[in-house]
């Protein structure tokens, strides 16, 4: 745990495999619903920021997703609650020119994340 944060939440690492074709994630996107007084709840949010450069890889954590819902400068009795996030990871596929690669789907996948303070 980090940060004093429980539940089943610590951090999430999504890499794209080497053996699977060549892809490029685009988009990471986060759902939420929360008992704090924080956050409530919201869709939809675009935190594209944790692709990596290469855009091979997202890692978020914990401590990222209290700031992405505004609770990271809460004080505690504010913060206090559990917090139900989905995060989505969208990629395409890609040919070797860096060209939308339209014989494959786009990968799309839901992430859960559950963290209570």
């Amino acid at each position: 745990m980090k940060d004093g944060l429980a539940g089943i939440f610590d951090e999430l690492i999504v890499r794209i495999k080497n053996n699977v074709g060549l892809w490029e994630i685009f988009s990471v996107e986060l759902d939420w619903n929360t008992t704090a007084e924080c956050a409530g709840s919201g869709t939809g949010q675009n935190i594209s920021e944790y692709i990596s450069n290469n855009k091979q890889q997202v890692f978020i954590d914990a401590t990222d997703l209290l700031k992405e819902v505004t609770c990271d400068d809460e004080p505690a009795p504010a913060r206090r609650g559990v917090y139900n996030f989905s995060i989505w990871v969208y990629a395409n596929p890609i040919l070797p020119n860096g060209s939308l690669d339209t014989t494959r789907s786009q990968y799309i996948k839901k992430y859960p994340a559950y963290i209570k303070l």
